[in-house]
């Protein structure tokens, strides 16, 4: 829903931006000796990080994986970075199979709920704005009226009336303000001080810099650490003016007496973004000012810990983007290649078929769908002696086996077709002379009957849409019911088994290859139903295939399911699913255990995001057309 993916993307960025702050302190610990300029630097980093969120940079990341050709990492660095950088998401599978259809009063509940956080978020930036406001005009009409001296060639000084602290106003054309007599209380070397330290804020920049931490105060008004920071930027400056006046005056002592007259006769600055002469905490500053000597220069090290900051805090995330492109990429290009040899298959046709609308309906009224030939996209095949049968089958089924499209086809495919591709049932009864002919060229067969009796036309695009990404839930470490296929099992070297299926005794089926339907071991309760699947010696990626496949039943996912578990040995699988008795249908609303099904068995989890899928366009499709 958008609201809880709204309210997702707020907590991680709030997550990251946290951390990061963290992290910054941490650093400034390291820094504690070092000159007060590069731990302002590191608070301000921290403090900008909260106006940029971690999925901009991902996002930027994915488009340069995708303009240029980067080398992958390992999948467990990419889901640690994952589950690092977005500890909450409410786009996983387990999101989507356990919540219910939302109802038209759950609906109202949750947008009168999104109301309330927006209306309460926005009631108190305009407070702050309207406070700081308040205090610019003050400080404006202060500058108005004072008037205008000449002590410095560089930047406006003016004399004001008032009783307020010197200080540096202004952004763009900063001006110094300084209470009229103080000249009188002040020496010729102190006063000279004092000028120093202001136009050290304005060669700094300080309230231009003051203004981008307001912007961050405005929009996270809420989080403490935002005005956490704002404390350590005011105090930093304050030091780090006071060090180059120490750098370029040699008495200490006069220069703490000149802060203390200032800080005895005059009202402090009111707001972050005027830069005055008094900030920070003065008890510290002052012991710092008598300490003297000039701090230590950044070693090798502490600037080696800078730059590993900015690295992780700016590459993470980007590298993150384009690991996930990348994985994405490599199975849209799998898919891809697939049709290229689909399409390679030189035109052939059956020499005699026959089609007819199957009226008697579906089970349990009609007759049970059949096949001699598995309809799936596995490769599995027994030779039928050129005689392709198929009894009370939707035009779907048999233009997914024609193109031999995977789960994630068949499921895009489900949603954009005509509502009789999916309900009408057929009957088809086909030769061809080459007896020996494969399970590819029997496609390419069924595709040459289909453009002839319904007038099918389909083109393929690769399109970007949202995806799961199947990865483990414990990076390198399957489930109970999960293994590697064993190098040395000799199950895939003898004849597929004929009658009724006896399952080995490792517990996964005798057939390899592909992913089957096997008999149930757990009997069914009042509630809950199962459907058992399971394979041998598969690659992962027909696994992810099969949780939206007919293989389950349908989970109701709705999304193309992607191998990310950076796994490339084959597997072998049992998986267990349940749905509710009462409901014979595998929905969302009805398989609320599948998420901890999928994790408990198989080590497995799903979590969405962006990615390319290759899929099947249908341009044109009729009715059955009379022979």
């Amino acid at each position: 829903m958008l609201w809880s993916d709204g309210l997702s993307a707020v907590s991680n960025h709030l997550w990251q931006s946290t951390l990061f702050a963290a992290a910054a302190w941490a650093m400034t610990l390291l820094l504690r000796r070092q000159q007060a300029r590069v731990r302002y630097a590191v608070w301000m980093a921290a403090s900008l990080k909260f106006l940029l969120p971690l999925a901009l940079l991902v996002s930027w990341g994915s488009s340069m994986r995708s303009a240029s050709r980067v080398v992958p990492a390992m999948p467990v660095v990419e889901q640690s970075m994952q589950t690092v950088a977005q500890p909450f998401t409410s786009d996983e599978a387990s999101a989507v199979a356990v919540e219910p259809r939302a109802t038209v009063k759950d609906k109202g509940k949750h947008t009168w709920l999104v109301a309330s956080l927006l209306a309460a978020w926005g009631l108190g930036a305009m407070c702050l704005a309207s406070l700081w406001g308040r205090e610019w005009q003050r400080l404006r009409g202060v500058v108005r009226q004072a008037a205008p001296v000449e002590l410095c060639g560089e930047v406006p000084v003016y004399l004001s009336q008032t009783r307020m602290e010197p200080g540096v106003f202004g952004v763009l054309r900063p001006v110094i303000v300084l209470p009229a007599g103080m000249q009188a209380q002040l020496s010729g070397a102190q006063m000279e001080a004092l000028m120093m330290h202001e136009m050290e804020h304005v060669r700094r920049r300080d309230n231009l810099t003051a203004m981008l931490h307001m912007a961050v105060q405005a929009v996270f008004w809420f989080h403490p650490m935002v005005w956490w920071i704002r404390n350590h930027l005011l105090e930093e400056r304050e030091l780090a003016c006071d060090e180059a006046v120490l750098r370029a005056q040699a008495d200490p002592h006069l220069y703490a007496e000149s802060i203390l007259a200032v800080c005895r006769g005059y009202v402090a600055m009111p707001v972050l973004y005027a830069s005055g002469m008094t900030g920070a905490e003065l008890k510290r500053r002052l012991a710092h000012i008598l300490r003297g000597g000039p701090a230590e220069r950044l070693g090798c090290m502490r600037l080696a810990g800078l730059l590993g900051l900015l690295l992780v805090a700016v590459f993470a995330p980007l590298s993150l983007g384009m690991l996930r492109v990348h994985a994405a990429s490599v199975f849209a290009h799998a898919e891809e290649t697939q049709a290229a040899q689909m399409a390679a298959i030189p035109h052939v046709e059956f020499e005699v078929a026959t089609v007819k609308l199957n009226t008697l309906g579906v089970p349990p009224y009609g007759p049970p769908p059949m096949t001699n030939v598995d309809l799936d996209p596995g490769d599995l095949y027994e030779d039928t002696h050129g005689l392709f049968r198929v009894r009370n089958k939707s035009l779907r089924t048999l233009i997914a086996f024609a193109y031999k499209m995977s789960g994630d086809q068949q499921n895009y495919l489900k949603h954009h077709v005509p509502d009789f591709v999916l309900n009408e049932r057929f009957d088809v009864d086909a030769k061809t002379d080459k007896v020996n002919a494969t399970k590819d060229e029997m496609r390419a067969m069924v595709r040459s009957l289909l453009e002839q009796r319904f007038g099918l036309k389909v083109h393929t695009e690769t399109i970007e849409t949202n995806i799961y990404a199947m990865v483990q839930s414990t990076a390198g470490k399957f489930g109970p019911q999960m293994r590697i296929h064993p190098a040395d099992d000799a199950t895939c070297d003898q004849p597929p088994p004929e009658g009724r299926l006896q399952m080995p005794k490792d517990g996964y089926p005798p057939m390899c290859g592909v992913v089957v339907g096997l008999p149930n071991p757990h009997p069914p309760t009042e509630t809950k139903s199962m459907i058992t699947v399971g394979g041998r010696n598969v690659p992962l990626s027909l696994v992810a295939a099969a949780l939206v496949a007919p293989y389950t039943g349908d989970t109701g996912l709705q999304r193309t399911v992607v191998d990310m578990t950076g796994v490339n040995q084959n597997v072998d699988f049992v998986l267990n699913l349940g749905y509710d008795e009462m409901e014979p249908t595998f929905t969302p609303n009805t398989a609320p255990w599948f998420p901890t099904e999928l994790q408990e068995q198989l080590g497995l989890k799903l979590k969405g995001q962006k990615g390319p899928i290759h899929v099947y366009i249908v341009d044109h499709v009729e009715h059955l057309i009379p022979e």
